[in-house]
């Protein structure tokens, strides 16, 4: 499952981010992430395995992703194109329903963050 290979992500040291489009979240009323927020990681069968605290937060136009964020996901070849069209085929069948309608100009949120605690 793409959770259990992103939970052996995290567990490596490979992955230190995770990003997803501000319009998801002022769509379903979430707000957005901050600096000290903690999250929890469940795996493929929806057991919590990772405890993880967000150290800080950047926003960025689609069209202008650094690499720096790639590489801090630390998922495929950590190269902006990977990065791209991973996540443009993640977040296609939602587009139209967060009102976007072209993916360039959207703002991407991103978070950085640390792994506080692993469950066995």
């Amino acid at each position: 499952m793409i959770t259990d290979s992103l939970i052996a992500l995290y567990l490596a040291g490979k992955k230190s981010a995770g990003s997803g489009l501000v319009r998801d979240y002022l769509t379903m009323g979430d707000p957005l992430p901050k600096a000290g927020n903690y999250w929890i990681v469940l795996d493929g069968r929806r057991r919590p395995r990772l405890l993880l605290r967000t150290l800080r937060v950047e926003i960025n136009l689609w069209k202008n992703i650094p690499k720096r964020i790639a590489v801090a996901e630390g998922e495929g070849d950590l190269s902006v194109a990977y990065w791209k069209r991973t996540h443009r085929r993640f977040y296609l069948p939602f587009l139209k329903k967060w009102g976007i309608d072209d993916l360039d100009e959207a703002e991407v949120i991103t978070e950085h963050f640390k792994l506080v605690h692993r469950a066995n």
